[in-house]
């Protein structure tokens, strides 16, 4: 038909797609215009986020800025001439047509345009040399310069929003000494008494659209939800015993159950698939209303006196109608009904004060606000199950079982694990009838040596490795990087390389994590190698933007400690039990936990830490470190004494 394709990529939960779709896309006037004036391919990013990674950088480069819906004009060859977001239909109209005749009468100028496009971004790369060592006072410096202590959390430049900084505050809670862990702990707590976070549902909202995180975006990402999880139990476990550590950890296990409850799929025959991918920002009685507490509601469900209480607690005030439909015809709950305990001028009197009772009583009242909630039509959920989000649900789980969550959330790491195990084999994919991602890969690998560290389950470390070579095989950029999508992937006019983190690691920093994990456990070079490789490599990309490759920094900060701790005794031992439990909980997230006796009762051979540990009669914890070890601790206090040696067990 000799006509321009356009690529528009979104996804479920994406405010201005959907908004975009119905003004425009299923307008006929305009889907008429489009149907006869270019090929239309419409791409779910989650599904393919190498098709959205190139273009995305398109239009980063030529316009400066990026987002949903992503438009993207190319030739017949893949290769891009345009892109843009939003517009509105008389613009996006307008635009359409001039595009279809600039195709028609002056071709030779949007080739021009396409040959400038690709060359540029093909051959653009960040390299640089740079001492990995240095980053993690790259990172330090960049965390406190944009720290706003006023309302806990790092500022955007301009931008009058606030996202949940997940990588940066995993690397300060365990790598950035008193003053990052202070940090982190007014982070998580001005996060979890905020707007952002579904008090009566679980689960925190995917960013505010103000400094003080107070107004939230209302839909909920499995990928943001699944870190949040294991950063707040973590958190939870530094405290000393009192209201903060309890709610800290409750966020966490409020977390966990919005997604056993809310967020399990299953087949139609009962069968578990894993986790679905988000709920989304629209409601059906306007945007966040399904999360809207006006005063009239609250003492219809919890009567007048617990009703003026918890509005109080929660800073929820005012009444009537909603405001006036914005210029979408879409409606927003009053602000000042979304639950927000921290208030415009700071907490309500004694709101954790340990033993007054409010805690409890807010819990109990939380139960019937759920049960009421449930008679709401809910916002819509996208039900896709993808290896990377579930792989990152599965590390979520396992921290918090392993820092005192409870027994079901081991039970549901090890379910999910079985899942996503089953994903891999023969060879690893994304989704049914999709080939695996860097993000697959990198966390995948990673979260399976968490579930180790977890339960001493072998099997997982097995997998773990086949993961991590293919992802070698397949994903090798030749110099210790990673592309984004494997060779076989031709379809796109380059491969891409994810340079920076996102709301979750870089892929190939995850990647990274999860070699230098492997090492620490099993001692094989191999991963020490590819660990270093990727670092050297990618260390340029650290010392410039140290805030956006905070994951990076993260591997870099492993690699200088790299210790293993091995506990050694028959597995059946109470002895030997309570050694595991404990240097699980009081260690940082990447301190691997090796169980000796259960791998070597497996038919584990080859793990260096493993020689002349295992089928020792007394039970005992090892710190090692590549090979070298200190004295043995027999006992918790000798445990804490070896653990206070290399900076662990706060």
């Amino acid at each position: 038909r000799d006509i321009p394709i356009l690529v528009s990529i979104g996804y479920s939960s994406c405010h201005w797609c959907h908004v975009m779709a119905h003004e425009s896309f299923e307008n006929e006037e305009v889907a008429s215009v489009m149907n006869t004036s270019q090929v239309n391919i419409k791409v779910d990013r989650e599904q393919h986020p190498g098709v959205d990674a190139v273009y995305m950088e398109v239009a980063q480069t030529l316009t400066g800025s990026g987002g949903w819906p992503l438009n993207v004009f190319i030739d017949h060859e893949g290769r891009p001439f345009l892109a843009v977001t939003y517009l509105p239909p008389d613009r996006w109209l307008g635009l359409i047509t001039e595009v279809n005749r600039i195709w028609k009468e002056d071709r030779g100028r949007i080739d021009e345009i396409a040959v400038s496009i690709t060359e540029q971004l093909s051959e653009r790369q960040f390299s640089g040399d740079t001492d990995p060592a240095l980053l993690p006072a790259a990172l330090m410096k960049a965390s406190l310069e944009t720290y706003d202590s006023e309302n806990p959390g790092f500022t955007m430049g301009s931008r009058g929003m606030k996202f949940p900084p997940s990588q940066t505050i995993d690397w300060l809670l365990e790598y950035g000494g008193d003053e990052g862990t202070e940090m982190t702990l007014n982070i998580l707590t001005a996060m979890m008494d905020s707007g952002m976070h579904d008090r009566v549902g679980g689960g925190f909202h995917r960013y505010t659209t103000d400094t003080i995180w107070r107004v939230p975006h209302f839909e909920k990402m499995t990928y943001d939800n699944a870190q949040i999880m294991g950063l707040y139990a973590r958190a939870a476990s530094l405290m000393e015993p009192g209201p903060l550590g309890d709610d800290l950890l409750s966020a966490a296990r409020s977390t966990a159950d919005w997604f056993l409850g809310e967020m399990r799929v299953e087949s139609e025959d009962g069968v578990f698939l894993g986790y679905a991918t988000a709920t989304d920002a629209d409601d059906p009685l306007g945007e966040g209303a399904y999360f809207a507490w006006p005063p009239s509601e609250l003492e219809r469900v919890l009567g007048g006196e617990d009703a003026n209480w918890l509005a109080a607690r929660w800073n929820i005030s005012g009444e009537g109608l909603l405001p006036a439909a914005d210029s979408h015809g879409e409606y927003e709950p009053a602000v000042s009904w979304i639950p927000h305990p921290r208030g415009a001028s700071g907490y309500p009197e004694n709101y954790r004060n340990s033993d007054s009772g409010d805690s409890r009583r807010e819990a109990a009242l939380i139960l019937s606000l759920k049960k009421a909630r449930r008679t709401r039509p809910a916002p819509a959920r996208d039900d896709k199950v993808l290896t990377d989000q579930n792989a990152l649900l599965l590390e979520g789980f396992s921290r918090l079982a392993r820092y005192g969550g409870g027994e079901k959330y081991r039970t549901a790491a090890v379910e999910l694990a079985g899942v996503l195990i089953n994903r891999s084999s023969p060879q690893l994919i994304r989704a049914p009838g999709i080939d695996a991602y860097i993000n697959d890969y990198g966390y995948l690998a990673m979260a399976l040596t968490q579930v180790y560290s977890l339960t001493g389950n072998p099997l997982y470390i097995d997998t773990a490795e086949k993961v991590a070579w293919e992802a070698v095989e397949r994903l090798a950029a030749g110099d210790g990087a990673y592309y984004s999508t494997p060779i076989e992937d031709r379809g796109l006019y380059k491969r891409a390389i994810d340079e920076f983190d996102g709301p979750s690691p870089a892929g190939q920093h995850a990647l990274g994590i999860a070699f230098a994990r492997l090492y620490t456990i099993t001692g094989r070079s191999e991963w020490k190698e590819k660990a270093d490789s990727l670092l050297s490599a990618r260390s340029y990309i650290g010392s410039v933007a140290p805030a956006a490759a905070a994951s990076l920094v993260r591997l870099a900060s492993m690699r200088t400690e790299p210790f293993t701790l091995v506990v050694a005794g028959p597995g059946g031992h109470s002895k030997t039990q309570e050694l595991l439990k404990e240097a699980r909980r009081l260690t940082g997230p990447d301190m691997m936990v090796v169980a000796a006796d259960q791998a070597a009762e497996a038919g584990v051979t080859g793990w260096a830490e493993l020689e002349g540990r295992v089928g020792l009669e007394q039970p005992q914890l090892l710190v090692c470190r590549e090979g070298n070890c200190l004295l043995p601790a027999f006992t918790l206090e000798e445990m804490m004494e070896r653990l206070t040696q290399i900076g662990q067990g706060r």
